[in-house]
């Protein structure tokens, strides 16, 4: 199984050294996470399996207390190149500040944005995304979309708009004419935006978190409900709702594990199985899912082999 990871992980380098690497042509990730060490970590591991072309990794989270402090600092060790702020002892005045200070420090003209419940499934070109995204004049590229996605979470089944192929494997559609998932352009789940269409937004919106954020933003979905989005052929993400954190908004979730299950499990030396999950056919881009729980050492080992390799 290591060799396997070995050789995905080799491919993508053999595509890195091939494209040199410019902000035009890659993407900042940053990403929210509170009180959920674990899920981070696994996150983390996918998008340095499964994502090339990102330039920089930065994660706003919060910890309720010096436990989960102390969880969030083992995560950082593992994934050293990933830059952590931590927010602070009044987290809904300071989110939005930090968040606007973290989007004006990236150097890419691109950005992705994610929540720690996500684990990417496949691979993920970022340079390639790009070009479509300039080639179309599209809103953004929603990894979470795809012809394999045809339910809500959890409103049941939902008709695929109508899509256009600009490629062997990307495809375009109007928001106006979708339902569901295909008509919500604004979201924080791992979508490719123009940094310069993302600021101005964001500093104009009232929030204090993730979920008031993503609220806010969706309410303004009537200004580009005409413009196209693009997605992969197959998605390449998925969400697994494992638990909620967050009190501000009340969301579907699995209600599996707690918080505190989950940090004792991650203190024990824990992770999401996330080949688990490998190129999964998910009918909704959130799914419910029977997670299994790996010990990191395997995980830990590739990241350092590939970080290596990197130099």
């Amino acid at each position: 199984m290591l060799l396997v990871r070995i050789c995905r992980s080799l491919l993508l380098l053999s595509i890195v050294g091939c494209l040199p690497l410019t902000a035009a042509n890659t993407a900042d990730l940053i990403i929210f996470s509170y009180n959920r060490p674990l899920q981070l970590y696994a996150l983390l591991e996918s998008v340095h399996r499964f994502i090339d072309g990102l330039h920089e990794i930065r994660v706003l989270y919060r910890s309720d207390d010096q436990h989960y402090y102390q969880a969030y600092q083992e995560v950082q060790k593992s994934f050293p190149s990933v830059q952590f702020t931590l927010q602070g002892k009044n987290p809904q005045a300071d989110f939005k500040p930090l968040l606007l200070r973290t989007i004006n420090a990236s150097s890419s003209d691109y950005l992705l944005f994610a929540v720690d419940d996500i684990i990417v499934k496949d691979t993920i070109v970022i340079g390639e995304c790009i070009e479509a995204l300039q080639d179309t004049d599209a809103y953004g590229f929603y990894f979470r979309l795809g012809t394999n996605i045809s339910q809500g979470y959890p409103t049941g089944n939902v008709p695929l708009p109508p899509l256009s192929p600009i490629s062997a494997s990307i495809n375009s559609w109007c928001f106006s004419q979708g339902y569901d998932y295909w008509a919500y352009p604004n979201t924080l789940d791992m979508t490719l935006y123009r940094k310069g269409d993302i600021l101005k937004q964001f500093a104009a919106l009232p929030y204090y978190a993730p979920n008031s954020l993503e609220g806010n933003w969706h309410m303004r979905a009537a200004d580009v409900m005409r413009r196209h989005g693009l997605c992969y052929t197959t998605s390449k993400i998925v969400n697994i709702p494992l638990n909620i954190v967050q009190k501000e908004w009340v969301t579907p979730n699995m209600n599996a594990y707690d918080a505190s299950s989950l940090l004792q499990l991650f203190n024990d030396g824990y992770t999401l199985a996330i080949d688990d999950l490998h190129k999964i056919h998910n009918k909704s881009a959130h799914m419910d899912f029977a997670v299994r729980f790996i010990k990191r050492t395997l995980e830990q080992a590739l990241y350092v082999y590939n970080q290596e390799l990197a130099q």
